[in-house]
């Protein structure tokens, strides 16, 4: 199951983030996990848009990372329906390991760089 907190490592359940708006934060908009590829209508990220992210050496609009505890996120994450603009870094990053990343119907504008990754 794909979980949503605010800090890691904290149990929660079923928790949706639609439909948001981030701005003016140092770090990042949004740090949150991806979902399984191809299971885009059981996500419960999408349709946030996050700007103006930045802060010295910093400024990520979303940052997706995987759920360990899911084998097949070794093997892809996909992130779908979001925006980022104006941040001083990437629009969207991935940041865990995963032989492929995807990112649908999403709209990155006018970042440093539109998506990066460390995988």
């Amino acid at each position: 199951m794909v979980c949503i907190c605010s800090y890691e490592g904290t149990a929660c359940s079923d928790i949706t983030v639609t439909n948001n708006i981030a701005a003016g934060g140092i770090y990042a908009g949004f740090v949150v996990p991806g979902e399984k590829c191809d299971d885009t209508a059981n996500s419960k990220f999408y349709g946030n848009v996050a700007h103006s992210i930045g802060g010295p050496d910093m400024g990520y609009g979303i940052i997706v990372y995987n759920d360990k505890s899911d084998p097949s996120f070794a093997t892809c994450i996909e992130s779908s329906n979001n925006a980022a603009y104006k941040n001083i870094w990437h629009g969207i990053y991935f940041y865990q390991e995963t032989k492929n990343f995807r990112v649908t119907q999403s709209t990155f504008i006018d970042n440093v760089y539109g998506y990066g990754s460390a995988i």
